[in-house]
C-alpha cells in the first residue's frame, strides 16, 4: 500500500490598510467634480479677477509700490485665466486656482510686511 503524504504550507496574512495622503484625496476630489467644470470656471474667473487680484494690488499699493510684488499677482491671474479658457480638467484648474490664492496671501502679507503708507496712494 503506498502512502500519502501532504504538504501543508502556513500562510501568513496581514491585513494591510492603504493610506492615502490628503494630496491625492484632493487631487482625486479635483477629478470627481468634472461634470461642474462650468461652475467652477464661473466661480474661479470672477474670483481671482474680480476680488483677489485687486484686493492684492490695493493692499499692495498700501504697503508702497514695489513692482516686484505686482510680478507675482499678474502672474497668478494669467495662469488662471490660461487653465479656465484653455478648458483644462478640474484636475489642475482648481489646484492653480488654490495656489493663486496662496499666492496672493503671501503677496498681502509681505507688502503689509512692509508697513502700511497710506499716503502713498493720495
Amino acid at each position: 500500500m503506498n502512502t500519502v503524504t501532504f504538504l501543508s504550507t502556513v500562510h501568513k496574512y496581514q491585513q494591510s490598510v492603504s493610506k492615502v495622503n490628503i494630496i491625492q484625496r484632493f487631487l482625486t476630489w479635483c477629478g470627481a467634480q468634472e461634470g461642474k467644470r462650468l461652475l467652477w470656471t464661473a466661480i474661479i474667473l470672477p474670483l481671482q479677477a474680480c476680488i483677489f487680484a485687486p484686493l492684492t494690488f490695493i493692499v499692495a499699493m498700501f504697503g508702497g509700490v514695489h513692482f516686484a510684488l505686482f510680478i507675482p499677482v499678474i502672474t497668478v491671474l494669467v495662469f488662471t485665466f490660461i487653465t479656465n479658457l484653455a478648458a483644462l480638467p478640474t484636475k489642475i484648474t482648481i489646484p492653480v486656482f488654490i495656489a493663486g490664492i496662496l499666492i496672493d496671501i503671501i503677496v498681502m502679507i509681505i507688502s503689509l510686511s512692509m508697513g502700511v503708507n497710506p499716503g502713498t496712494l493720495f
